[in-house]
Formats: structure tokens, C-alpha cells, sequence
């Protein structure tokens, strides 16, 4: 309570919350719909899939793109973070009233790009505004807050579009840029005027030549080995469900169970990531959690049971709780350029987005569903436990 109340004393990072609360309201109900979207709005079925390809592909060019400015201009590439939105608006309003298929699938991968484009710049802020004691709990919080507006923005989605229908629901929402617009613009000139940071750790990336160095970087060869086969069997996370539950309200009741978990739990996770300060452990600790849900989820499958499958939810729920507050505070440790971290992470991260449905699609067309997901948890857990050994300095730097 009393962090809480340090934090909140600050008007920035209460400026801060309100941002992240106004641009995930208005884009997490879209992103949830927007398979069904583009089906209803005459997008083939079968375009849909490649069309979450493009956003992978667009978020690595811009990633790419942020990096090499960074070299040039460094902490001066948050000034593209109103560009990035401002795009975003532009495609939201050519998305709503275009009846061209066409440009509406061209379209969707662009809004959806564009906004995960921004993610990168958002940690990079957090790790600027807030003191490391706090850097924890705040980005639990964020979680917290996050999953919250999450929750809303899907039901109220659903709710208008039922009433107004699609165009005009996501015009009113977009009526909300402009509140988050002024208020990026204002946390980017106090960002600017913060930014301090130590020498650069990781050999002065300065140059293109010191650069590969950054993706040498242990913590971001384990989030890029964990993003590879993570993202892929998330996609098959409501096929497993359908072929137990078979009931949408019990999966929706899942799924429901989920948020509303990390709501609560994300700032006490945060708060323990501050006060163990061990991130690369923890980070460790998390990627263990995450084997045992899909473990969880290997017994309901072998037993045929609802209630073991609804166990797995809390370990999926508390594993990212505990992965992005540490990588948070492993960056912010580092004393590196966060701006070239976090974008070398969108980076590594996308590339495996773009690979992972295809290896996972492959694997499970070979072998049984079960066995897919048991295979995961021992994958997991090796990461999980090469980490542990990692922050136990027994794997060279």
C-alpha cells in the first residue's frame, strides 16, 4: 500500500496509467475480434491466418527500422511514438469506412502492427520514469490495469456492435485518440527531459558492428527459444479446450478466470520481483510455471477432465506475471540503451511469431495432441532450468 501510494504521488506515472488504460480500451476489443471481423466484413476464412502473418512481418520492419535510428538519434526515437499513433488513426478511419476486402485485409494487419510497434516504446518509458525500487510493482500494476481494460474493452465491443453495429462502434472508440494522443505527447517530453541513463553495458552498441552483441544477450536468446513454440501453442490453446469442454461458456469461463486472476495477483508478483531483486531466476521460476499449466493440461487431456484442465488456468495465469515485471528490471539492471533492447526483443520475438504457428501446425499434424503438449512442458522446463543455472553463474557469459 505504501509503494502504491509513493507511485501515485507522482503525477507522471498517474499520467502514465491513464495511457495504458485509454489505448488498451481501445484497441484489446478490436485485436479479440478481429478474426471474426474481418470474416463478417467478406475477408475468406482462409486469408485470415496470413493476414496475422503480415502483422508479425510489420511490427520486425519496424522494430528494424527503430533500431537503426536509435543508433543514430538514440532516446530521440520516442518522438515516434505520436507518429506511430497517428497512423494508427489514420488506418483505424480508412478501416471503417472502406468496402474494398482487399484493403480492409491489407488494413487490419497494419492497425494491429502499428499498435504492437508501440509496446517497445512503452517499456522503455517505464524503465525511464520509474525508480528501480518500484519498477516491479509498477509494471504488476500495468498488468493488472492492462488486463482490466482488456475485460471491458471486449465486452463493450460486443455489446455496441450487437446495437450499432461494427463501423460506428469503432468510430466512437476512436474518439478516445485524442485524449491518448495529448497525453503520450506530454510523457514523451517528460520522458525526454528524464533520461539518464548509465554507460552501456553491453559493449557500447554505438555501431552496427557492436550491435550483434545485444542479440547475444542470454535473457533475449531465452525469450526468442521460448517465443518459438509459446505463440504457436497458444494459437491450439482453444482447439485443446474445445476437445475436452466442448461448451463455449465453460471456455469463456476460462479464459474470464484468467484476466481476472492476473488483475489481482500481477501486484503482488511485481512487489516480490522488487524486493528478491533476482530477475534472471525469476524469469527462470516463470518458464517452469508456464511447463506445469501445459502439464496440467497434458493430464486433463490424458483423463478426460474439465476440472484438471480449469487447474491449469492459474499457473498459465501467474507465469507472465512473473516474466514481465523481471524482464523489466533485468533491462533496467543491464544499464543499457532500453530503447535497443526492447526493440531488439520486438524483433526476436516477431521473427518467432512468424515461424512458430508453422513448426507447431507441423508438429501437432504429426503427432498426437497430448503428446504435443507434454513435449512443451519438458521444453519449458529445460529453458526454465537452464536460466536457473545461468543466474548460478555455472553457463559462461
Amino acid at each position: 500500500m505504501d509503494t502504491a501510494k509513493t507511485l501515485l504521488k507522482e503525477f507522471k506515472i498517474v499520467l502514465f496509467i491513464v495511457y495504458i488504460a485509454l489505448i488498451t480500451l481501445i484497441h484489446s476489443g478490436l485485436s479479440g475480434m478481429l478474426p471474426a471481423i474481418l470474416v463478417y466484413r467478406g475477408v475468406p476464412e482462409g486469408v485470415v491466418g496470413a493476414v496475422f502473418s503480415l502483422e508479425k512481418i510489420l511490427v520486425l520492419l519496424l522494430s528494424t527500422a527503430t533500431i537503426f535510428l536509435s543508433i543514430r538519434i538514440k532516446e530521440k526515437t520516442l518522438l515516434l511514438m505520436p507518429l506511430l499513433l497517428l497512423f494508427y488513426t489514420i488506418s483505424m478511419l480508412i478501416f471503417i469506412s472502406t468496402e474494398n476486402i482487399l484493403l480492409i485485409a491489407i488494413l487490419a494487419p497494419v492497425i494491429t502492427g502499428l499498435y504492437l510497434a508501440l509496446s517497445p516504446f512503452n517499456r522503455v518509458m517505464i524503465n525511464i520514469l520509474v525508480d528501480s525500487e518500484y519498477l516491479g510493482f509498477f509494471t504488476g500494476i500495468l498488468n493488472s490495469i492492462s488486463s482490466l481494460f482488456s475485460a471491458i474493452s471486449i465486452a463493450i465491443y460486443g455489446f455496441l456492435i450487437s446495437i450499432l453495429g461494427l463501423q460506428r462502434t469503432m468510430f466512437y472508440f476512436l474518439i478516445f485518440i485524442v485524449p491518448t494522443l495529448v497525453i503520450q505527447l506530454s510523457l514523451v517530453r517528460t520522458t525526454l527531459r528524464s533520461y539518464g541513463y548509465t554507460d552501456i553495458n553491453i559493449a557500447n552498441i554505438s555501431s552496427l558492428r557492436n550491435m550483434r552483441l545485444l542479440f547475444k544477450d542470454f535473457i533475449l536468446i531465452i525469450n526468442t527459444l521460448h517465443a518459438l513454440i509459446d505463440i504457436g501453442a497458444s494459437i491450439y490453446l482453444g482447439v485443446v479446450l474445445w476437445d475436452i469442454v466442448k461448451d463455449f461458456k465453460i471456455i469463456g469461463l476460462i479464459f474470464a478466470a484468467y484476466y481476472i486472476l492476473q488483475i489481482f495477483i500481477s501486484p503482488f508478483a511485481g512487489s516480490l520481483s522488487d524486493r528478491y531483486s533476482k530477475p534472471v531466476e525469476l524469469i527462470g521460476i516463470s518458464l517452469i510455471t508456464s511447463a506445469l499449466s501445459y502439464f496440467i493440461l497434458f493430464l486433463g487431456y490424458i483423463y478426460t477432465s474439465i476440472p484438471i484442465m480449469c487447474l491449469a488456468v492459474i499457473p498459465f495465469a501467474i507465469a507472465p506475471i512473473l516474466y514481465i515485471p523481471n524482464i523489466q528490471i533485468y533491462v533496467k539492471n543491464l544499464g543499457s540503451d532500453t530503447v535497443l533492447y526492447f526493440q531488439a526483443i520486438n524483433i526476436t520475438s516477431s521473427l518467432a511469431g512468424i515461424v512458430s504457428p508453422i513448426i507447431v501446425s507441423t508438429i501437432i499434424t504429426r503427432i498426437d495432441i497430448k503428446v504435443f503438449l507434454f513435449i512443451i512442458a519438458i521444453y519449458k522446463i529445460v529453458l526454465g532450468v537452464v536460466t536457473l543455472i545461468k543466474q548460478y553463474k555455472y553457463l559462461p557469459s
